[in-house]
């Protein structure tokens, strides 16, 4: 599973052929089929576990503590890894796929992949001393730029541009609770 798990963060959903896994896995289509029942199957366990293993980098990288804010540089140098850039490609692919297939599932697999993280951040951010609700309102802007500065990472690969305008949001925050910019 750590293999399947390490090619689709690595190569992402397109393309993701049973055979593609089962090469990765060191082993044959046949017996994934198997052991999993389909290739479906198989993706759903292995985004699964992609999406365990991402939740707690973040809580390592991120812990909701008082020092929240202070991390947020550190966490930066987290989000930009090679590996959590392929976690953050990969439930895009996921995000792209739940919207296509279930137009109307608010509740469902889109809602998941926000949740968690905006929870995390909010935790944190209360940690800091904002009430509960101004936790959640900054957790939801956290969340949504270091999604849209990953993304633009990814198109352009200006990773200098990118942790500057990190740099002024963790400023931002930084003033009143504590932070300092990332380097």
């Amino acid at each position: 599973m750590r293999r399947v798990t390490a090619d689709l963060i690595a190569n992402g959903l397109a393309g993701a052929t049973l055979q593609r896994l089962a090469a990765a896995a060191g082993t044959s289509g046949r017996m994934l089929v198997h052991h999993f029942g389909s290739r479906d199957a198989l993706v759903a366990q292995a985004v699964a576990r992609a999406r365990e293993d991402e939740l707690a980098d973040m809580r390592r990288a991120l812990p909701a503590d008082a020092d929240f804010v202070g991390r947020l540089p550190d966490a930066w140098r987290w989000f930009t890894s090679p590996g959590a850039r392929g976690s953050f490609r990969l439930f895009g692919e996921v995000a792209a796929q739940a919207r296509l297939a279930q137009p109307d599932d608010d509740q469902g697999v889109r809602r998941g992949l926000s949740e968690d993280w905006l929870d995390q951040f909010a935790l944190g951010f209360s940690a800091c001393g904002l009430d509960a609700q101004e936790a959640r309102v900054a957790a939801t802007e956290l969340l949504a730029i270091v999604r849209g500065l990953v993304l633009d990472l990814e198109a352009t690969g200006d990773l200098e541009r990118v942790t500057q305008a990190y740099g002024r949001l963790v400023a931002h925050w930084g003033h009143g609770l504590g932070a300092a910019a990332p380097a």
